[in-house]
Formats: C-alpha cells, structure tokens, sequence
C-alpha cells in the first residue's frame, strides 16, 4: 500500500480508521502456507477479526474459520 492510497483514505475518513491491504494480507497467507507441510489445516480466529471481507479473503485462501460463540458461527456460515 503506497503513502497515495494512505492519504487518500485519510482526507476521505475521519480518523482513527482501519485500513487493510488485501494484497499484503494475501501476500503473509501464501508465505505462512509456503512453510507448513502441505496438509497441514489452517483455521483464521474470527474472534481476531470479523469483518466479512476479511473472512472471504481467508476461505478463499483455503483456511476454516474458528468460532468462539454462536453469532460468530451465523456470520461464518453467511
């Protein structure tokens, strides 16, 4: 992520804000698969972070998704 698209979305959202790089994310998730053996089962805590597209990026990578209570395990399924 360049210090462009860091400006951009600081003139454009009030601060504080979180902004997440997907391409960065699914840079460390390629990396961290490189390293394991190769059926090894990943799970993301979506107690760590549960916004939605954050959650499609994981499953699309091949990871399951590990639920603490029930409202995570319905926003999981959707």
């Amino acid at each position: 992520m360049n210090d462009s698209i860091i400006k951009k979305a600081t003139e454009e959202y009030s601060t504080p804000f979180y902004l997440y790089d997907k391409q960065c994310i699914i840079n460390q998730i390629v990396k961290l698969k490189g390293v394991l053996f190769e059926n090894a089962h990943i799970f993301y805590s979506m107690k760590s972070n549960p916004l939605i597209e954050i959650i499609k990026t994981f499953v699309g990578m091949g990871f399951g998704i590990e639920v603490a209570s029930k409202g995570e395990l319905v926003k999981a399924l959707e």
